[in-house]
């Protein structure tokens, strides 16, 4: 983990800084397994854990984010999200398809998961869910303010994007991830 760490970091620092800089897919793949691998680690400091243990495997193994894991970035110039706050929600859901997958064993009692957090001037939103048939992407009212970055999409990201977000806009985007999650999908609730 140290040598991603050390690839990662003068892929990161330009996004921080708001810096002129163009990901390559291959910079985004970096980038994309050095945010998962940071939120899979810190997930397991609370009591939401939504990651089974099959995707870490994953990404140890083959060295970039499971194909359920969906990454968006954005530059972002405020007060709330620069200092490296985090936002992490997590459920255990079916898809309001109608299809009831069996829950996933314990101590993973949650299946879909969005977090969201800021460092400098790079703000990044994830989602990921182990149900089938979910689609989960970014909803449309967010789509302006963000580029994806997983899965990748095979063309170079130019930063920083033309758009700054503001502190108004970020809590605007993480309720549009919000409502576009429930849209989708609907916790479990105890009868």
């Amino acid at each position: 983990m140290s040598k991603l760490e050390e690839k990662t970091m003068p892929i990161l620092t330009p996004l921080i800084r708001g810096e002129a800089s163009a990901l390559e897919p291959a910079a985004q793949r970096t980038l994309a397994t050095w945010i998962t691998k940071t939120l899979m680690v810190v997930e397991f400091s609370g009591e939401d854990v939504a990651t089974p243990p099959i995707e870490r495997l994953y990404l140890k193994d083959v060295g970039e984010p499971p194909s359920n894991w969906k990454i968006w970035i954005a530059h972002y110039r405020g007060e709330d999200w620069t200092t490296g706050y985090l936002r992490h929600s997590a459920t255990l859901a079916v898809a309001r398809s109608g299809i009831y997958p069996p829950p996933p064993p314990k101590p993973f009692m949650k299946n879909t998961q969005s977090n969201i957090f800021g460092i400098g001037e790079l703000f990044v939103q994830t989602i990921s869910s182990t149900l089938i048939g979910v689609d989960l992407d970014v909803p449309a009212e967010a789509a302006h303010f963000t580029r994806k970055i997983w899965p990748l999409a095979n063309d170079t990201v130019l930063w920083p994007p033309s758009h700054i977000l503001n502190d108004l806009e970020a809590r605007f985007i993480s309720r549009a991830f919000a409502r576009f999650l429930e849209a989708k999908v609907e916790p479990l609730r105890a009868p």
